[in-house]
């Protein structure tokens, strides 16, 4: 059977289907009808195309039938055609999540998921983001969010993030939907700061007084730090609250020492890695001026 097959909503413009003949005259020039002409298709007599009369449309379900006939002037045949009229896909997929939000916390690696996104439809679904993010991307055929590599997030700077997700069928796009990502704080570690992690000292400094002070930060708003010496000291002791190092009680340096010291910082929760501060032992001026004036009068 001549058949072809046409979505319901073709223009008038466009080709249904290009009739075509042969003729063993090969002088002759073929044309081409409607037999008993039609209130819906037309045909380009020359080239055998055949459209819709302009203004006329279609619905699913049709089958009309045109009986198309091919003339060289003298002889004349006809053939039959069914055209088949198939439903348009005039429907976006549905984005299905329900709630809209996530929550993550703000370590979470580049590779894992912070939510999926689902959606119906009858065809094939892809996802995409409909704003550029420089943080997030989205699987195109899974609709996964994770970070793009390399980035992380920061409860610090960024409490919330929006992303706007659409969801296409290839024929028809959903309008974009706002996922709300809430990021949860992690407790991090304090960070000494100190730099350079030296101290220059004179070999007669007095055991109540500062060698150095060490400092440190933290991330969580309101908390408090304390200072240790790990492993402990026989020459020094540092004050947990303040991070102030100085000489235990009694104690005296020598000069050319360079001890070293290990001091760590605590949240409460979380403790730093040692750091290491390297003291240098100088000699101490112990001469008094001579007055050399001679004679003395």
């Amino acid at each position: 059977p001549k058949t072809a097959s046409v979505a319901e909503n073709i223009a008038d413009d466009v080709t249904i289907l290009t009739v075509t003949a042969t003729d063993e005259d090969a002088s002759s020039t073929i044309s081409y009808a409607i037999e008993g002409n039609s209130a819906l298709f037309e045909i380009n007599a020359n080239s055998g195309e055949v459209t819709l009369i302009s203004g006329q449309t279609l619905t699913a379900g049709m089958t009309p039938s045109l009986t198309i006939t091919a003339s060289d002037g003298t002889n004349t045949t006809n053939a039959v055609f069914n055209i088949t009229v198939t439903e348009t896909d005039n429907t976006a997929p549905v984005i299905t999540n329900d709630p809209k939000t996530a929550s993550v916390a703000e370590d979470i690696a580049d590779d894992g998921t912070i939510l999926t996104v689902t959606a119906t439809d009858a065809n094939s679904i892809t996802y995409a983001l409909a704003d550029p993010s420089e943080l997030f991307e989205i699987g195109v055929n899974s609709g996964i969010v994770s970070l793009l590599e390399g980035q992380a997030l920061d409860f610090e700077t960024a409490k919330s993030h929006t992303l706007n997700v659409t969801a296409s069928d290839g024929a028809n796009t959903s309008d974009a939907v706002a996922f709300t990502i809430t990021v949860t704080d992690v407790n991090e570690s304090p960070v000494i700061t100190n730099d350079p992690k030296t101290a220059s000292v004179a070999e007669n400094i007095a055991d109540d007084v500062t060698i150095l002070t060490v400092t440190a930060t933290d991330e969580e708003t309101g908390s408090t730090i304390a200072f240790a010496i790990e492993g402990m000291s026989d020459l020094f002791e540092i004050d947990e609250n303040s991070g102030m190092v100085t000489l235990k009680s009694g104690v005296t340096l020598t000069a050319g020492m360079t001890p070293s010291l290990t001091i760590i910082a605590s949240d409460g929760t979380i403790t730093t890695d040692g750091v290491a501060f390297t003291i240098t032992v100088t000699e101490a001026d112990m001469i008094a001026p001579v007055i050399t004036n001679d004679p003395k009068t």
